[in-house]
This record gives C-alpha cells, sequence and structure tokens, in this order.
C-alpha cells in the first residue's frame, strides 16, 4: 500500500505519464483532487481517474464555494477517503496541482491552497512534473482540439510556475524525513515514466 502524488501545471504531461505508468503497471490506480472531491460531493459514483467525467459535472465541482471545497480538503472527509483508498489498493497515484489557476471570462486567478500537514505526511512520495514555458504553451495548444484548455500566454504561465515552485519548496520543508521528492522533466515521454516508475516503485 503505498500513495504517491504527481504534480504540474495544465498541459504538462500528468495525464499521459500516468497512462504510460498504468500500461507498464496495470494495477496501478489513478485519481485526482478533483475526482476525489466530486466523490465527496456525490458528483460522481467513483473517483478513478480513467471513468469519464462530463463536462456538467465538472461545472458543479466549479460551482461549489471555495469555502467548503477547503473544509474538505482540510479535514476529515478527504483525509478519510485518502486512507481508504491507500488501504484498498496495491499503488495509488494520485495528479494534482500545486497552485489552481482558477478562471473567470478572460480573467486569471491563482488561487494557492496550501496542502495540509496530514496529507503530506500520509503520502510515499511526490513528484513535480515539469516543462518549459514554450512546451506548455504548444502542448495546451495541440489539447484545445479535443481538451477545454485556457491558452494562456508565457508571461502567464511562468507566473504560474513561478507560484508551483514556491510551494513545492514548502512542502519539502513539512515532509517527513524518509518522504520522496523528485522533479520530472517531461521532454521525452518514455522517460518520464521511467522516472516516475523508479520514484514510484524503488525500481
Amino acid at each position: 500500500m503505498s500513495l504517491h502524488t504527481m504534480y504540474g501545471l495544465n498541459g504538462v504531461g500528468k495525464d499521459t505519464i500516468a497512462h504510460g505508468l498504468r500500461n507498464r503497471n496495470p494495477n496501478l490506480v489513478t485519481t485526482s483532487e478533483s475526482r476525489m472531491l466530486m466523490f465527496l460531493l456525490g458528483i460522481t459514483k467513483g473517483f478513478d481517474a480513467t471513468l469519464k467525467v462530463e463536462r456538467s459535472q465538472y461545472s458543479q465541482l466549479e460551482g461549489t464555494p471555495q469555502e467548503q471545497i477547503i473544509e474538505l480538503e482540510q479535514g476529515p472527509p478527504m483525509r478519510e477517503l485518502v486512507g481508504n483508498v491507500s488501504a484498498d489498493n496495491g499503488t495509488v497515484l494520485n495528479l494534482s496541482h500545486l497552485v489552481f489557476a482558477t478562471y473567470l471570462d478572460d480573467e486569471i486567478d491563482y488561487l494557492q491552497k496550501p496542502k495540509a500537514s496530514w496529507y503530506v505526511h500520509a503520502g510515499d512520495s511526490f513528484m513535480n512534473v515539469v516543462a518549459s514555458t514554450e512546451v506548455i504553451l504548444q502542448r495546451r495548444q495541440a489539447d484545445s482540439a479535443h481538451r477545454e484548455r485556457i491558452l494562456n500566454g508565457v508571461e502567464e504561465i511562468k507566473f504560474h510556475q513561478t507560484l508551483c515552485d514556491l510551494e513545492w519548496e514548502r512542502i519539502q520543508k513539512i515532509a517527513l524525513p524518509l518522504t520522496r521528492f523528485a522533479v520530472i522533466e517531461n521532454i521525452e515521454l518514455a522517460g518520464s515514466v521511467t522516472q516516475a516508475e523508479e520514484v514510484m516503485y524503488g525500481q
């Protein structure tokens, strides 16, 4: 039983790396904080990241008051769910964000919700997936054909990454001594999957 978390900006390739990890490790369970929140709120019946979620369901999550979201994340509901998911499965990978970019029309607000210390202490490893600003922008543009993507400019992506770097440093400071941390530069997919696999499975 182990819990691993993969952070990264939208478009950096978290989902693609997770897909590669599942291909190599069929018993791997993948989820995300948004999937777990939707499950806790009764929006979905499951939290597995491979289950299809409709845009309307994401809209329900986005329409939930932030106070309620923070209460779920910081308190017993999320803590109990994470504990149960970890206990019931061999290896769990949670896809997450260090800093959330929220959008109102064309306005961008970067929402910093520091990870609760209980979550940092519960994790066996934390991975921060990074790529150049230009690569992230190109991937978002490519994704926009089949996924709803906000196409920020280069400077906005850089600013978002700077905020994420600060939160990454913070969680390392509060983590337990044996917790593993790794930065994965997602340039070439196979190499990124191998690096993540080494972190998670100690290979």
